[in-house]
């Protein structure tokens, strides 16, 4: 007995289907696809290490600045 709109659990054999646009391409655009990514990761992580130094620099207030002179 079927039912229709039901999904089968039985192994499809030859039937292949390519989600990811990556998939698709040839293995030199992968390649340069790969290091692009990899230099923006790069560049990414180069950024985000070079503004942590530049905050850690930044003089810090003091807890006692704000406080009334008696």
């Amino acid at each position: 007995m079927t039912f229709p709109g039901l999904l089968s659990d039985t192994f499809m054999s030859g039937a292949t289907v390519k989600l990811f646009a990556f998939d698709r391409l040839s293995t030199g655009r992968r390649l340069l696809l790969a290091r692009t990514v990899a230099r923006l990761a790069a560049a990414a992580l180069a950024l985000a290490v070079c503004a942590n130094i530049l905050y850690a620099g930044q003089q810090k207030p003091k807890k006692l600045d704000n406080r009334p002179r008696d």
